[in-house]
């Protein structure tokens, strides 16, 4: 399945497959998204796969808001498919959000 990104009551839900394919078209997206709000947030509770390019976009975009005094939330809920990914950078920011 392809990605798709829906906003809704300000929140950009992904589903589909988060993977290389996709993560530059992501990252660009969201940096614009981010250069205009002062907070982003991201919704991946819907995704059916990820991989480590994405749970490395999310992470370097967590990174990058911070820098410019900006803030990105990143929301699992209950989706344990894609909590993989994140264990293999070892990103305890995101993974708090897992749980």
């Amino acid at each position: 399945m392809a990605l798709h990104i829906k906003e809704e009551n300000g929140t950009f839900k992904l589903f589909g497959n988060m993977n290389a394919d996709h993560a530059h078209d992501v990252r660009f997206f969201m940096r614009t998204k981010l250069r205009f709000a002062s907070e982003l947030k991201i919704s991946l509770e819907n995704l059916d796969s990820m991989d480590l390019s994405g749970a490395m976009l999310f992470n370097d975009l967590k990174k990058e808001a911070l820098e410019f005094q900006k803030t990105v939330s990143v929301r699992f809920g209950s989706n344990k498919k894609i909590t993989g990914p994140l264990l293999m950078i070892q990103d305890n920011v995101l993974l708090k959000r897992a749980a």
